[in-house]
């Protein structure tokens, strides 16, 4: 016996869903899927930048997303078939599960003997190992930075050796520029290596 209507939702004349319902559905379903790939790929991404880990243990890791389930979460592989997929043997696969277990990129729980592992994805170090690729960027920026610093500095000294110019610093302002003969002959600032100036 079919349940009547309560009147808080519409109710098609055959008693199903009504076409903005199942509209509603399935916008929803496949918002659920994007976001469950975005969050595939941002483990991935920062999976890939810790340094701890061996490419054997990032090949683990990316099947083992890839048998995650979009609702639940999780995924159930036997270490046979993830050395299936990988080609790695399954002494090898389960070293390579223990090691991201212990990094703190999967939990792992085992029902019971007769069953295989069940695999949770933790999001815990995606943050922390996306920001540690930008602190390494900006570290190498900054060293580039520095030696174009000293190998303008160098260009300098050596032209100062020759009698052609040297740098020095203006004494109003402070910014770099170009003395020759002892007078400043310019307010150009030093934006790069070498012997590049900007007005």
């Amino acid at each position: 016996m079919k349940r009547p209507p309560t009147g808080n939702e519409p109710v098609s004349p055959s008693g199903g869903t009504t076409p903005q319902q199942r509209k509603d559905a399935k916008r929803e379903a496949a918002e659920n899927a994007k976001s469950a790939t975005s969050e595939k790929l941002d483990w991935l991404d920062a999976l890939c930048i810790d340094p701890r880990l061996r490419p054997s243990d990032f090949k683990v890791a990316f099947k083992l997303i890839q048998f995650r389930n979009a609702q639940t979460g999780i995924c159930n592989p036997s270490y046979e078939t993830i050395a299936d997929e990988t080609g790695l043997k399954p002494e090898t696969v389960r070293a390579c599960v223990k090691q991201l277990s212990n990094r703190g990129w999967i939990a792992v729980k085992r029902p019971n003997r007769s069953k295989p592992n069940v695999y949770r994805f933790l999001l815990d170090h995606v943050n922390g190992m996306l920001d540690r690729r930008i602190m390494l960027r900006e570290a190498r920026e900054e060293e580039r930075k520095e030696r174009a610093t000293q190998t303008a500095l160098q260009a300098f000294d050596r032209d100062r050796e020759n009698g052609v110019s040297l740098l020095d610093r203006d004494e109003n302002d402070g910014r770099l520029c170009e003395l020759r003969n002892g007078e400043h002959v310019s307010d150009h600032l030093l934006i790069g290596a070498g012997n590049k100036w900007s007005h």
